[in-house]
């Protein structure tokens, strides 16, 4: 019995020695995995803020994707610009040529007139000289009247051309 008694001691100190080197590798193992749970709450973190970077850097660029867009409108406008104030330019050298062609053009139309207006006065004067006397004033009253004066007046007010300059000057 002693011999009975003395393997079931070594079992069970046999046992005691398992249970001790199991309860370290439990312990071993439980902080491990506590660790690996920390680690993993810290990487979902992680995760989550690059995805939040992600979203942002998206939304960041589709802006900058705006700007650009907007910046090469401007470029279009500025080429077009340009090229209209080029025309803009030969635009107003015409205008004032034909303004003072026109200008040129009343102005002999207005003495012109001023002429045929004075001729018809003094033709008048001269028929009335030599033949009025002799007509009854109510055979024909309008022969006294004056001649009809034609005056050419602009409509409107003159334009205004503005000085522009050519972008070379």
């Amino acid at each position: 019995m002693r011999e009975c008694l003395g393997q079931v001691q070594r079992r069970s100190e046999e046992t005691y020695v398992r249970y001790l080197q199991y309860s370290a590798f439990y312990a071993d193992s439980r902080g491990q995995f506590d660790a690996i749970a920390g680690v993993s709450g810290i990487a979902s973190q992680y995760v989550e803020a690059a995805a939040d970077a992600q979203v942002r850097f998206e939304r960041l660029l589709a802006m900058a994707d705006g700007f650009l867009s907007d910046m090469w409108g401007l470029v279009s406008w500025y080429r077009n610009f340009h090229s209209s104030y080029d025309g803009l330019i030969v635009e107003v050298q015409r205008r004032r040529h034909v303004q003072k062609e026109m200008h040129a053009v009343v102005e002999d139309m207005r003495s012109r007139l001023e002429a045929m207006y004075m001729e018809e006065v003094r033709e008048r004067a001269r028929f009335v000289d030599r033949s009025g006397m002799y007509l009854p004033s109510d055979l024909c009253p309008f022969i006294q009247d004056p001649p009809v004066m034609f005056v050419v007046e602009e409509d409107g007010v003159a334009e205004r051309l503005a000085s522009v300059q050519s972008h070379e000057t």
